[in-house]
């Protein structure tokens, strides 16, 4: 996703987290995230509300960190599984359980 579009979705986002409005803020940047893969893949969302506006504007500093994170996560989310076919997995609390921290 081109820096450009991840600024946009932060500005328009990061009023709302600013505010404590995290339901609004995050729902702000999942839509941003949605409309700019649904334009990548020439798909259109349908049946999507608009993403509320902020009554208040601001310096767009204050909740970039935490929009960052969700964008990333979202955009991992979405493409991150392309290429991963396959074997492997293993590890974490399941396989200590199962004895594969006996070898």
């Amino acid at each position: 996703m081109p820096d450009g579009k991840l600024g946009e979705i932060r500005d328009r986002a990061t009023p709302f987290l600013r505010a404590n409005d995290y339901s609004a803020g995050l729902y702000t940047a999942d839509l941003g995230v949605a409309q700019v893969a649904a334009a990548a893949h020439g798909v259109a969302l349908t049946g999507v509300p608009a993403a509320a506006r902020s009554a208040r504007g601001g310096d767009p500093t204050g909740g970039i960190v935490i929009a960052i994170i969700v964008v990333i996560a979202i955009a991992a989310s979405l493409f991150g599984g392309r290429g991963r076919r396959g074997g492997g997995g293993g590890g974490g609390v399941g396989s200590f359980f199962a004895g594969g921290a006996a070898r």
